[in-house]
């Protein structure tokens, strides 16, 4: 490992030398997986009421039709495209948590998000977030390594990785996520390859933006290394559906097979803010949810760790009880959530929401999106909740 001779000592523990591999194979660490839905999901058109006049009377053209839905129970069905969910939930492995919100709605999707994010009341600004104050109570521990503690597959970190002690990784292409030198002159390269290394040289009498630099810099080269090791053996026996959310989850349980120790990994699907067509969009998206959170399942059991993941999937709010003049829905507020896997107590949690007592058109919040947070901080990643979310908020039993 000829990058340990300048990696700080908070960093060593995280290098992967074969004995780390076979150490996380065996430990019974937890791993939380979030997909977030960006724009807004129709959550009463993904789990509908079939038996509610009231929502046939509002969606005269939106309402899905009883014959096409894959009936849940006596009164919701699954919409037709979500058979990846309506698999998951037969096998007991997927819960349904209906009315999620918080008290105050805020419309705005970047108000709405930054509330989720922050994991806060909502007149609170966000300066770090809920999964971000996890990892510095990790860190402070050394429980987990920093270079790996928190991986987004995207362009842009989510608020939610705010914190004040570490930096989440967030990539697209484990490929390209590597230190380049630029030109071919070997003698070149090896000088720069020498600058990196004194630039990033932890110095005690660091501190600021020099110390955030050097931290930041050793953290992406180590983890970069620890990445592409992880993916480098990594065959799935599973078809993922083609898409990016389908590419992924395959991604991510890929570095998972590989042994790397991330406790927490973020994934994204856009395109859920449907004011207008709404149908056709739904439809394609649905689909793709629900079969790429079926394969990722499939996919985390034959690599033998389903036992140890737990994925929860949210969007920053729902959409309005009526439909628009455009065949779309708008911003609203309560909408159903979903956590699923192994250690997953399948069925429903909460109710749904009335569809006759609305708040200006909106369906009421009944369950917390906290109580969501702080049942996977207590009972599956076994942290105090209150701590990270400054508040008590009472368990869920979908753990």
């Amino acid at each position: 490992m000829t990058t340990a001779s300048f990696v700080p000592s908070f960093l060593t523990g995280s290098l992967m030398a074969e004995e780390d591999q076979a150490f996380w194979k065996n430990s019974p660490e937890r791993i939380l997986v979030v997909i977030q839905l960006g724009g807004g999901n129709d959550g009463l058109n993904t789990v509908v009421p079939y038996l509610n006049d009231l929502y046939y009377k509002m969606r005269p053209l939106l309402g899905q039709k009883k014959d096409s839905l894959l009936k849940i129970d006596d009164e919701f069905g699954f919409h037709g495209s979500l058979e990846g969910f309506k698999t998951l939930f037969d096998a007991g492995k997927l819960s349904i948590v209906q009315g999620v919100g918080y008290p105050n709605p805020d419309r705005s999707h970047f108000r709405s998000m930054d509330i989720w994010n922050g994991g806060l009341d909502s007149k609170m600004r966000v300066e770090t977030g809920w999964l971000g104050r996890y990892f510095d109570s990790q860190c402070q521990k050394n429980v987990i390594p920093v270079s790996t503690i928190g991986l987004n597959v995207g362009k842009i970190s989510p608020k939610a990785f705010l914190n004040r002690h570490s930096l989440g990784v967030s990539l697209e292409d484990p490929d390209t996520y590597q230190w380049e030198t630029s030109g071919t002159n070997k003698v070149f390269v090896e000088a720069q390859e020498k600058i990196f290394e004194e630039l990033n040289q932890p110095q005690m009498e660091s501190e600021g933006s020099l110390l955030f630099l050097q931290h930041t810099g050793m953290n992406a080269r180590v983890s970069s290394d620890q990445i592409r090791s992880s993916i480098k053996h990594y065959r799935s026996g599973v078809n993922y559906p083609s898409g990016n959310l389908g590419r992924d989850l395959s991604l991510i349980a890929g570095m998972m097979s590989g042994g790397l120790e991330t406790r927490v990994y973020y994934a994204h699907q856009g395109g859920f803010d449907t004011h207008g067509d709404q149908l056709r969009s739904h439809d394609r998206l649905l689909q793709e949810l629900g079969d790429s959170c079926l394969a990722f399942q499939k996919d985390l059991e034959q690599i033998g760790i389903a036992d140890r993941v737990v994925t929860m999937v949210f969007s920053e709010f729902g959409r309005r009880v009526q439909e628009n003049a455009s065949e779309g829905t708008d911003h609203g507020a309560a909408a159903p959530l979903f956590v699923f896997g192994k250690g997953v107590k399948g069925g429903f949690q909460g109710k749904m929401p009335s569809l006759s007592d609305l708040d200006d058109g909106d369906m009421k919040f009944g369950t917390d999106f906290r109580q969501v947070y702080a049942t996977l901080l207590d009972r599956w990643m076994k942290v105090p909740s209150s701590s990270i979310l400054q508040k008590e908020f009472k368990n869920l039993s979908f753990i």
